[in-house]
């Protein structure tokens, strides 16, 4: 039964699959999969950084997920139909009431969720941000201060916060009047800032940018600057159940909460 179990989640075998090597019909193999019983693992408290952010498979199923950074172990997931800070919240606090010690959390730089994780060290994850200011800007910016805001983007993960800061104060000097050109509406007679995504992607990184070298702050706590190792997870698990169609919602957290090593 276990075996079988393996099989169908890490192997990648079908029910038609299985069926044949165990020489059984599909169905018999389906209600072996729906019976088989996982396990809670237990996790030990220990001093943490946590990992955490959310990924959906439907509009209003998603799975939140607290990583161990140092570990790669998920120490506590809920299933979500929305992401919400209250939620991170909850589980923040489930963890230390289970006798964990949260010295740092990195996360997405979702509105709103750094400053109620205050006075924990926060890091905002820099993959994110660059890929936010990517969406403004797009992939390749046709103006040149787009181009220009872009490249030291770029640099983010190579530089420090005073860096960033000077460069784009650099920037501002050299942009400053295109940056601020308005335009009127014929209609309402009202002003408006032409270049609005450029002043977003700017003011994003304004607003962040104290948070985004929170790990060059507390060297010895060995904070990511990203949370590419929860992103790698989530991407491994969407592989392997993409294997999978047509499975209930109860059998789908089942296949992550063992993908995920929560339950075995």
């Amino acid at each position: 039964m276990k075996n079988i179990w393996y099989e169908y989640v890490y192997g990648k075998q079908t029910y038609k699959e299985l069926a044949q090597k165990y020489d059984c019909s599909p169905k018999t193999i389906q209600r072996y999969l729906k019976k088989h019983q996982l396990n809670q693992c237990i996790k030990l408290p220990r001093d943490v950084v946590l990992l955490i952010d959310t990924t959906y498979w439907r509009r209003t199923f998603g799975v939140m997920v607290f990583k161990d950074a140092e570990s790669g172990e998920t120490l506590l997931r809920y299933y979500v139909k929305y992401e919400t800070n209250s939620l991170y919240l909850k589980g923040i606090n489930e963890l230390i009431m289970q006798g964990f010690r949260i010295l740092a959390v990195v996360c997405d730089g979702r509105k709103g969720l750094a400053g109620k994780l205050k006075p924990l060290p926060i890091q905002l994850c820099q993959f994110h941000q660059i890929s936010t200011i990517t969406r403004y800007l797009s992939k390749h910016p046709k103006h040149q201060s787009g181009k220009d805001l872009k490249l030291i983007v770029g640099l983010i993960p190579e530089i420090t916060q005073m860096q960033l800061e000077d460069f784009l104060e650099q920037w501002l000097d050299i942009w400053k009047d295109y940056y601020n050109e308005r335009g009127v509406e014929p209609d309402s007679g009202q002003s408006f800032y032409i270049h609005r995504r450029l002043r977003s992607a700017f003011r994003s990184l304004r607003t962040n940018i104290a948070l985004l070298f929170t790990y060059q702050k507390y060297p010895s706590l060995k904070i990511p600057n990203t949370t590419n190792k929860l992103d790698g997870s989530f991407a491994y698990l969407k592989q392997r159940l993409g294997c999978h169609n047509g499975l209930s919602t109860l059998q789908m957290k089942k296949f992550i909460d063992d993908i995920l090593g929560v339950s075995k």
